[in-house]
């Protein structure tokens, strides 16, 4: 499981993410410092890249 966070969201609290992450099998926290609640939207400066790249890399398969 991969939760992803963003520093600058409104709408989520940064315990809330940790809870998640610590109680699932395997999971991986990854805190995006300078992305909003709409890091997909985002500019890659402000996390947007580096959210697209977790993805990716999440969901790519294994070995590559």
């Amino acid at each position: 499981m991969l939760v992803i966070r963003s520093r600058g969201d409104f709408w989520s609290r940064p315990e809330d993410a940790s809870t998640i992450a610590e109680e699932a099998p395997n999971a991986k926290l990854l805190e995006i410092a300078e992305a909003t609640h709409f890091v997909h939207l985002d500019r890659d400066v402000a996390g947007r890249g580096i959210f697209l790249a977790a993805v990716r890399a999440f969901l790519a398969p294994a070995g590559q």
